[in-house]
């Protein structure tokens, strides 16, 4: 089952950094460096893009 995609701002460290992703049956596929990567949830996506 796939979700709509999603957008979100998230300013930490960059600024105007535009989190994007969308749930999998297996977790959550985030947008990292111009390809998508497979996240066990969005929590770790969010984390993984703070660091």
């Amino acid at each position: 089952m796939c979700y709509p995609f999603k957008e979100q701002k998230f300013d930490k460290r960059q600024e105007d950094s535009i989190m994007k992703g969308y749930a999998v049956e297996s977790g959550y596929m985030g947008y990292v460096d111009g390809v998508y990567m497979l996240f066990a949830s969005e929590m770790d996506y969010e984390d993984y893009i703070a660091d």
